[in-house]
């Protein structure tokens, strides 16, 4: 079985909007500059749910930069409903 590491980008801390898009704030470390958005559209983030890494897709042209420090993402199948559901809960990537 293949081991996975994990970085934590950042924590979820509400919704935006009603189409179920979530704002990420990213860690002291992170900015949106070093995350390559085209990488990251391709790759699952991992909600970490109950103390499990939990992964889900962001769905097609669904990040934007909201400010220095805050994205907006929009996960596949995730309605506004879901997504309330996954905040506060950390944010990780491979």
């Amino acid at each position: 079985m293949k081991q996975i590491k994990l970085k934590q980008i950042g924590s979820f801390t509400k919704t935006h909007g009603v189409h179920g898009q979530l704002a990420l704030n990213l860690s002291d470390n992170v900015s949106f500059d070093l995350l390559d958005k085209g990488l990251i559209e391709k790759e699952a983030v991992f909600v970490e749910l109950d103390g499990i890494p939990v992964p889900f897709f962001i769905a097609e042209n669904g990040i934007r930069e909201l400010n220095d420090t805050t994205i907006l993402i929009s996960l596949e199948d995730i309605d506004d409903e879901k997504a309330k559901q996954l905040y506060p809960c950390k944010v990780y990537l491979n």
